[in-house]
């Protein structure tokens, strides 16, 4: 069975191109969700503080006595003064400010763990999205490494639903073509040491002094095809299916 067909059980391929990628996103998504927020506190801060701030409580007060006045007017009622109700707004004020400054702390501290919680979610996701490049990246390096030491039988298959599949391919193309060549110079190698093995039998015939000539052009060229043979020899190609 292709071992690109298994399912990749190891998501940690390559450790530290994907903590990294990991980190900057975390770190990225972190500072994003505290930006946001900050904004969102203060900006909910700011509009209790507004609202319950003093003046704004003294203003509805004032309407307030005013209507109070001229009920008082009219319908010969007491109600209470101004400057009472004017302290009783102000610590009603001050109550709801201390209570709302509250509750939005036991919100953050409730927050707190979501937060970490968030993190971790982002950290984890990032490993399994990353290892989709982390997993055929380590093929790739695996793979050079065999065609560096000669290997040519490698293929760059890699699993289905990983990225750089087109890379993958063009890659092996580029594989085969290298093993079609190392298998043509092998062969061309052979038949020319084989030719000049039969040349040399031939010109024993020749005469001395023409022998002499000959002999000695094709010994060098034998050499060549037979280092070029032994070179050939060191590369390892795919063999064709018969």
């Amino acid at each position: 069975m292709n071992e690109s067909a298994h399912k990749r059980k190891k998501y940690l391929i390559k450790r530290g191109l994907q903590l990294k990628y990991a980190t900057l996103l975390i770190i990225t998504l972190t500072a994003v969700s505290l930006f946001a927020c900050v904004v969102l506190y203060l900006g909910i801060w700011e509009f209790v503080a507004k609202e319950f701030s003093e003046l704004i409580v003294s203003q509805k007060i004032s309407t307030a006595q005013r209507i109070l006045s001229y009920e008082s007017a009219r319908y010969g009622k007491s109600y209470p003064s101004g400057d009472s109700i004017m302290e009783e707004a102000k610590r009603l004020s001050e109550h709801e400010k201390e209570a709302i400054k509250e509750i939005l702390k036991k919100v953050n501290l409730r927050l707190i763990p979501r937060i970490l919680f968030i993190v971790l979610v982002i950290g984890v996701a990032s490993i399994f999205l990353t290892h989709k490049i982390a997993g055929p990246l380590y093929r790739f390096e695996k793979n050079v490494k065999a065609i560096s030491d000669g290997d040519l039988s490698v293929r760059f298959n890699i699993r289905r639903g990983d990225d750089l599949k087109e890379l993958a391919d063009k890659l092996t193309i580029m594989t085969e073509r290298f093993g079609e060549l190392i298998v043509r110079f092998k062969d061309l190698s052979e038949n020319l040491f084989a030719q000049t093995q039969s040349l040399s039998h031939t010109i024993k015939q020749l005469p001395l002094e023409e022998r002499e000539t000959i002999s000695t052009t094709l010994e060098r060229i034998a050499m060549l095809s037979k280092e070029l043979k032994d070179l050939s020899n060191t590369l390892k190609v795919k063999k064709e299916k018969s």
